[in-house]
């Protein structure tokens, strides 16, 4: 897919399942790891880390709130057997995309039975189209024309990239019209009325194609291109293992010589997605916690379940960071250590499962290296998933068994490597998932049909 703006300033939007991101590219004659940055979507939002903002939205006494203001509002609601949006791009896999988006939003989510899932997705694409100018805006080092820069996304490898961008090519354009016509709105805490939010989405719907999405890129692509322009030492043939929390994506590449060191061919064979990702683990660590708790009178199951669901996320965190995490329940505090996680039998059969996926990639890539005389391979860790300890031992082991004769090397997102103007050292930790924008927003799609990914 050939880029009308390669010279031209872009930005790329990850919205992933449980944290959206945003960078720009700007353009001109700098080097590539100098012409990008984070954005800090974030700040504006008011969420937890400055360059991460909640994938949610949840709707509300006739009101439509996204962001953090909606998960902590979820969490309150959660013993009304009500329930938030926790990914809008998921949708995005359905066989049949039209239809899915053209379905109502069940009433546990929307008791209104007003929105579809279109709606939903143009209004988070508006709400973030709203953190990036606020953040434009706020910056006086950046150009305001910036933030009428042509936009991507990042994707999962679902389906055919040409049917997923007429799809989205068209949300997006109407996500512009909405994100005028309601403005500040979409980012205020006490967010959007429904019949506000449902006039915006009429008049995007009826607006002609304004041409705004210029392409997709795949994640383990936008991984490949951030590690070629942030590494300080790139390898010449790296496996991307990019964890999110609804899919883990695998890519292979091949550095390749002359230039600038940042061209990549793809060994089309490594790559794959798969749904064994951050969710599943929050499902068995939900699981555990049920087990150790019964839930109160007049508090169903099903309520105590909702409610631990939207408390995974920072359990999960604490469980891998501290070796244990917290939480309460009746009145009590109840503790779950990594070992209960560990020697789950459900998390086991995750650990297996992944590690054979992921060694069906190794073996792609260890093939091609060996035949150019290669002695190394690199898995690259990526994603909200790449500081998990496990992912290392995984990657490990589907390593010993894919790749045998080759030294296998695991690298993690963001080690030791050069980091993005305006990126604080201190928030390294995020950098795993901040990069997949960084990289989006930098990757030359004009070979990828030859199975190559470059570098702007």
């Amino acid at each position: 897919m050939s880029s009308d703006h390669s010279g031209q300033p872009r930005l790329c939007l990850d919205f992933g399942t449980a944290f959206s991101k945003a960078s720009l590219y700007l353009g001109g004659a700098l080097p590539a790891r100098e012409a990008v940055l984070p954005l800090a979507i974030g700040a504006i939002s008011r969420a937890d880390h400055p360059f991460l903002t909640p994938s949610v939205m949840f709707v509300d006494e006739g009101r439509i709130l996204i962001g953090p203001v909606a998960l902590e509002r979820a969490q309150r609601a959660a013993s009304v057997n009500r329930d938030p949006i926790l990914s809008f791009k998921t949708i995005l896999a359905a066989r049949d995309l039209e239809p899915a988006l053209a379905q109502k939003i069940p009433p546990s989510v929307d008791p209104t039975s007003t929105l579809r899932q279109r709606d939903t997705l143009v209004l988070y694409l508006a709400h973030l189209d709203q953190l990036v100018r606020a953040v434009i805006k706020g910056d006086a080092t950046l150009p305001p024309s910036a933030a009428d820069a042509a936009r991507r996304y990042t994707s999962p490898i679902w389906r055919m990239r040409d049917e997923a961008d007429r799809t989205m090519s068209r949300l997006f354009d109407e996500a512009a019209i909405v994100s005028v016509r309601l403005g500040e709105r979409l980012i205020a805490p006490d967010g959007v009325s429904i019949a506000q939010a449902k006039d915006a989405l009429d008049k995007g719907e009826q607006t002609l194609g304004i041409g705004q999405l210029e392409a997709s890129v795949f994640e383990a692509h936008a991984a490949a291109a951030a590690y070629a322009a942030f590494s300080r030492a790139p390898q010449r043939f790296v496996l991307v293992v990019d964890m999110g929390a609804g899919t883990t994506d695998l890519a292979g590449f091949e550095r390749l010589e002359g230039g600038d060191g940042q061209a990549l061919s793809e060994v089309v064979r490594a790559r794959q997605s798969c749904g064994l990702a951050g969710n599943e683990i929050d499902e068995v660590l939900v699981n555990l916690a049920l087990a150790k708790s019964r839930p109160r009178r007049g508090l169903s199951e099903e309520q105590l379940w909702r409610s631990l669901r939207l408390s995974a996320r920072k359990l999960k965190r604490d469980l891998f960071l501290n070796g244990k995490c917290a939480f309460e329940h009746d009145g009590k505090v109840r503790t779950l250590m990594l070992g209960e996680l560990t020697r789950a039998p459900a998390f086991k059969a995750f650990c297996r499962a992944f590690a054979e996926i992921c060694a069906a990639s190794v073996r792609a890539v260890a093939e091609r290296a060996k035949l150019a005389g290669e002695s190394k391979l690199t898995i690259l860790l990526a994603g909200g998933g790449a500081n998990l300890k496990f992912l290392t031992e995984v990657a490990n082991a589907a390593g010993a068994r894919g790749g045998e004769g080759l030294k296998i090397e695991i690298e993690t997102f963001g080690v030791n490597w050069y980091l993005p103007r305006g990126y604080d050292p201190f928030l390294q930790d995020a950098f795993p998932q901040v990069a997949i924008s960084l990289g989006g927003a930098l990757a030359h799609l004009a070979d990828e049909p030859a199975n190559a990914a470059a570098l702007a």
